[in-house]
């Protein structure tokens, strides 16, 4: 795809041929937009088909929750000092798409899984100061209409953060990746009850930023990242990111 600069952050598969992705443009310094490309030809081709109307929004995740429902997570400035999560969803396989979520807190969304055609989970960041923002865990019933806060951490060295990246490893189990802000750390959450409630399940022992995680298999996971010394990390799980 061509045209203006712009990011694209995330795709998602319908079908074999079908496919959605989503990031944001960047015309000017104080301008983005939230986009969506969409391609019919399994990737060789895509065609802009969305751009929102407001100014100040970007998508930085999609998932595929049927062949005609998606849903994208991202934020939106209302204010330019005023970032909120916000959630985007398509009832026509991507070609038309809606707001229907904006958090009450200031944060941002940067990954979205699927656990069922009705049980969805965001995840990002509450919070404006880098420092205080705490990991945002939000959680849909109702195939993305709906959302509610199921995380709230209160204490504790891993109390503040952002989280990058979840993925669903069943209909109960979850992982997110992210950073501790506390103590700098990388740091892995699970859920074992279909995104309910959350457990923090591994903290590195060293600085580190996970934004990425891929499911091998049942039980092994693959967590990316950066160091200290800003050089590419891999952490590797051999129990479902109990460890």
């Amino acid at each position: 795809a061509s045209g203006a600069p712009a990011y694209i952050m995330a795709v998602a598969a319908i079908d074999t041929t079908t496919l959605v992705a989503v990031g944001y443009s960047h015309t000017t310094a104080s301008s983005n937009q939230g986009i969506v490309y969409r391609s019919t030809d399994a990737g060789v081709s895509w065609t802009l088909v969305y751009s929102s109307s407001a100014v100040y929004t970007s998508f930085r995740s999609v998932i595929a929750v049927s062949p005609t429902i998606l849903v994208a997570a991202g934020g939106t400035y209302t204010a330019t000092s005023n970032f909120y999560s916000v959630i985007y969803r398509s009832t026509d396989a991507g070609l038309s798409w809606s707001l229907v979520y904006t958090s009450g807190v200031l944060g941002g969304f940067n990954g979205v899984a699927k656990l069922s055609n009705t049980v969805l989970i965001a995840v990002g960041a509450d919070g404006a100061d880098p420092t205080t923002v705490k990991p945002a865990i939000y959680r849909s019933t109702d195939g993305g209409l709906t959302w509610a806060n199921v995380y709230t951490r209160s204490g504790g060295t891993e109390a503040y953060g952002t989280l990058y990246d979840v993925i669903a490893l069943s209909e109960t189990e979850l992982v997110a990746v992210g950073s501790s802000t506390s103590s700098n750390f990388a740091i892995v959450y699970r859920s074992d009850n279909s995104g309910a409630t959350w457990h923090i399940a591994y903290t590195s022992e060293a600085y580190g930023l996970l934004v990425g995680v891929t499911k091998i298999s049942d039980t092994v996971l693959v967590a990316t990242g950066t160091n200290a010394s800003n050089f590419g990390v891999v952490y590797r799980s051999e129990d479902a990111g109990l460890t």
